[in-house]
């Protein structure tokens, strides 16, 4: 499938990175696999945090999976249910598809299971900009420009 970008930004502080999250956390349902790709420290688990909170978890401790490989929530959004897998790939030694079709899943270091991952996802690659922002950038099928039309992800302050 090819992949076309959807969106750019540059967010300035973890807050705009919330934000952009945030926005884009009402677009994502069960099935969806978003690819969280960046260094360390880039801000993939503030990405996945700030999408799990925007799912009816607000408080809600959401630590990294780093150690645990796989955490799992119970969201709820416009009286639905919304289960969530946030996964961390990056100890995985032995890729196992891991991808549950009957949650959101947010999957950090996804190249470790690239076999395993669906075409039909949502990259979002987050770089460290030289101001010490992130600079963000989703890029995913036609389906997903589609659905994100609408989406503002600038991380603007509203």
């Amino acid at each position: 499938m090819t992949r076309v970008p959807i969106a750019e930004t540059h967010a300035v502080d973890p807050p705009a990175t919330q934000r952009v999250a945030s926005a884009l956390a009402p677009h994502l349902a069960v099935g969806d696999v978003v690819a969280l790709r960046g260094d360390l420290g880039a801000g993939k688990s503030v990405f996945a945090r700030a999408v799990i909170h925007s799912c009816g978890l607000a408080g809600v401790d959401v630590p990294s999976p780093t150690f645990t490989l796989v955490q799992t929530y119970a969201g709820r959004r416009a009286g639905q249910a919304l289960d969530i897998a946030h996964l961390d790939c990056f100890r995985l030694g032995d890729p196992k598809e891991e991808l549950m079709a009957d949650h959101l899943c947010l999957i950090e270091w996804p190249d470790r299971i690239a076999p395993y991952l669906p075409a039909d996802r949502l990259d979002v690659t987050i770089e460290i900009a030289a101001d010490g922002g992130r600079f963000i950038a989703l890029a995913g099928g036609r389906r997903w420009s589609d659905r994100l039309a609408d989406a503002d992800l600038s991380g603007a302050t509203p």
